[in-house]
Order: structure tokens, then C-alpha cells, then sequence
């Protein structure tokens, strides 16, 4: 989630970045709302400022204050929902060099390096079924199409690989950590990867939490 801060002193550049990104975002009202919600918490200080500096004596003007702060602290959490709900719609920056396009098909090619060496021959899955390697017909009927069971020698590779970029990775500083696969849906979506809410996340029936699409949402 972007920073209200960062937000008002960066308006365009958000509002473009939002439209590039596709996302229907009413900054002005955001704006608005964050002025009527810091104006609220500015006067409720103060209030409450007051109420605790007026004497035991001066009961009166205690009674009034207590009167004026369970006015405007409903109204401020009011306000706050609706700001926090205006805040979730503005989707993160993109960087700078991201080409914008409507889709994929308008993505393009930096650079290439080496040569394209490819002959004519066997695919990866009609090797991986002479070598014993790959089932697609047991995934097929198990999980539908484009899925596959790794089988024997496979399987030892993945792990050989991730255990050598760990061993890797390790030496260079990083830390090895398996996070929570499940989140609680307010901390997924202060992650600023649900801005548009629950139309393709893994959400559980039932139950207020969402399983994360990628480690670094819960890391």
C-alpha cells in the first residue's frame, strides 16, 4: 500500500500509474477524505487535550467536552473506514522502464544473447515420458490439463537444484525462511497485491484469511 504522504506529494505520477495499470481510482476523493480525516484527529486532540487539563471544579465544561467527542469519534472512524477502503484501490507503482501496454501480447523483447540452437526433435514431455520422468496422463485425470506428476530422477533434480541455490544463496547472506502460507485478509491486503479486492485471490470459505499467491506476501 502506497503512503497517504507519498500519494498527495506525487499526484499525477499516481494517477497515471494508476491508469496505465487499468484501475478506476477517485484520487480527489481520497484526498479529500484524508483532509476531513486529519482535520477530525487535530480537533479530537484537542479536545481531549482539554478535557484532561480542565479541573475537577470546572465539571460544566468537562460534561460539554465528553459531549463533542462522542460526536466527532464516530464520525472519525467513519471516516477512516472510508479512507482505508480508498486507499486499497490505488495499486502499487510500476517501475519506471515497464512498458505499458493492454496485455501481454504488447510486451517486447529487450535483448537477446546467444544463439537460438534448437533442432528438430523430441519435446520435453515426450523425452520426460520415454525416461519415466514426467506422467501427464495421471495429472490429467487427477487435476485436469496442463498439470504433471514429476517422477524418479525429476524429482532428485528440482531438489538437487533448490538445495545448490540455497547452499548459494546462504554464503552471499541471505536467510533461509518458509513463511505462512495464509494471511488474515486486512494484512494481505495492506501487501498492495488485492487492490481490486477478492476477484482472483485464494480465499477459504468460511474463513477470514487468504492463502498467499507468493511467499514475499506474508515475508
Amino acid at each position: 500500500m502506497l503512503d497517504i504522504n507519498f500519494i498527495r506529494q506525487n499526484l499525477e505520477k499516481v494517477r497515471e500509474a494508476a491508469e496505465n495499470k487499468g484501475y478506476q481510482v477517485d484520487l480527489d476523493r481520497l484526498l479529500g477524505i484524508d483532509e476531513e480525516r486529519r482535520e477530525l484527529i487535530v480537533k479530537i486532540d484537542q479536545l481531549r487535550s482539554e478535557r484532561k487539563k480542565s479541573s475537577k471544579d470546572d465539571r460544566e465544561k468537562g460534561k460539554k467536552l465528553k459531549v463533542e467527542l462522542q460526536k466527532l469519534e464516530p464520525k472519525l472512524k467513519k471516516v477512516e473506514e472510508e479512507f482505508k477502503e480508498l486507499m486499497y484501490t490505488v495499486p502499487n507503482m510500476p517501475a519506471a522502464n515497464v512498458k505499458v501496454g493492454k496485455d501481454e501480447s504488447e510486451n517486447e523483447v529487450l535483448k537477446k544473447v546467444g544463439k537460438i540452437g534448437l533442432k528438430k526433435g523430441n519435446d520435453h514431455i515426450t523425452i520426460g515420458k520415454n525416461l519415466d520422468l514426467i506422467d501427464t496422463e495421471a495429472s490429467a485425470t487427477a487435476s485436469g490439463s496442463r498439470f504433471c506428476y514429476l517422477k524418479n530422477e525429476a524429482v532428485l533434480l528440482e531438489w538437487a537444484l533448490i538445495r545448490f541455490a540455497f547452499d548459494l544463496l546462504v554464503k552471499e547472506g541471505f536467510v533461509p525462511m518458509i513463511p505462512p502460507v495464509m494471511l488474515k485478509n486486512e494484512v494481505a491486503r495492506e501487501t498492495g497485491y488485492y487492490e481490486k479486492g477478492d476477484d482472483d485471490s485464494f480465499y477459504l470459505k468460511d474463513v477470514s484469511s487468504v492463502l498467499v499467491g507468493t511467499s514475499e506476501h506474508s515475508i
